[in-house]
């Protein structure tokens, strides 16, 4: 475990890398078959007392569907107060020889490796210090210097599929942004492969052939589609074609924008046609990027004061992104993109 600061060849904000190191494949299998045995142990214990005060059936099944999710659950909480615990220590006496030890202590002897909840609770925490500018990048290979965009370039979608993108990203002379974000209908297999990666990648579909293939089975016997089959055959598709351009919630869409020095956010309920802009600049926030846990994408997360926002990008998206935050111009003052309101 490292911690390299790496500065850019110019421009602005203040590098930390964290290169964390994988644990070993046959500690993780010792690891896992542990965890599963116990797991087992637990379930049969309560299965045979169950049997022994006359459960049976249903009642036996939602009596072990209610443990193992409560099994899950409480994974989950250790883990998350875990990582707090470890992010108030990095807070508290913030530094580089600090910042390796806690990663080396805390977040490198898992079996299942996420860096994504140390993140945003780091994010969230070193924006309410004097840290602001500090970019962290959580990395398993030692990170590369960034290169700031030397000129002044308008608001453009993270998006490598959009039109203007490949412009920017292979040139430093200034180009016109995608303000509506708008996506080059040409690039369809390239629009394909960035929602692939985005929506999980190939770990997405690692445990297809376990559930697919029953339903195939299933529904040729019954001469017609299941439902199973149906909802599969939806899921598959949402990994290719659903696309987080406007982040879409429930009642609320979002765009992000890079913009030299910072990032530009779009905000606007379904029902209304005019959007509110945010601005969140380098020198005000402080920016964490951890690897997602399937490998295919990463989390970015920005904070500054009150105002936090997190997505996910590809490898070129953020190395953009990177290049287009720690530019050496100011963002633009929102009052000068009128244009993008409406």
């Amino acid at each position: 475990m490292s911690v390299h600061e790496i500065s850019s060849s110019r421009g602005r904000g203040e590098f930390l890398g964290v290169v964390v190191r994988g644990v070993s494949w046959p500690r993780s299998l010792v690891l896992i078959l542990l965890a599963s045995l116990v797991t087992a142990l637990v379930i049969l214990v309560v299965v045979f007392g169950a049997l022994a005060i006359g459960l049976r059936g249903a009642h036996l099944g939602i009596l072990c569907f209610v443990i193992f999710v409560g099994l899950i659950a409480a994974i989950v909480l250790v883990h998350r107060r875990r990582t707090k615990r470890a992010v108030g220590k990095i807070v508290d006496g913030f530094d580089r020889a600090t910042l390796a030890d806690v990663f080396r202590s805390h977040f490198s002897r898992g079996f299942v490796q996420d860096y994504v909840p140390a993140g945003k609770m780091l994010a969230r925490a070193l924006a309410g210090t004097d840290r602001r500018g500090l970019i962290i990048r959580i990395t398993r290979k030692e990170p590369v210097a960034i290169a700031p965009f030397p000129d002044v370039f308008e608001a453009m979608a993270i998006d490598e599929a959009g039109a203007g993108f490949a412009e920017l990203e292979c040139c430093d002379e200034p180009v016109l942004g995608n303000d509506d974000g708008a996506t080059n209908d040409t690039l369809i297999p390239g629009r394909l492969k960035r929602n692939f990666k985005l929506n999980g990648g190939w770990a997405s579909l690692v445990i297809l052939p376990f559930v697919l293939i029953p339903h195939i089975v299933e529904s040729w016997q019954a001469g017609r589609p299941t439902i199973g089959l149906i909802i599969w055959g939806v899921f598959i598709g949402l990994v290719f074609v659903a696309s987080d351009r406007y982040s879409q919630f429930v009642f609320v869409q979002r765009q992000l924008l890079m913009v030299p020095g910072g990032l530009l956010v779009r905000r606007a309920k379904w029902w209304d046609r005019q959007w509110n802009l945010s601005l969140l600049r380098c020198s005000e926030c402080v920016l964490v990027v951890a690897r997602s846990q399937n490998r295919s994408a990463w989390r970015v997360f920005v904070a500054g004061g009150e105002a936090f926002e997190s997505f996910h990008a590809t490898e070129r998206e953020l190395h953009v992104f990177l290049r287009a935050w720690t530019s050496e111009h100011d963002p633009p003052a929102l009052e000068r993109l009128s244009d993008l309101v409406g």
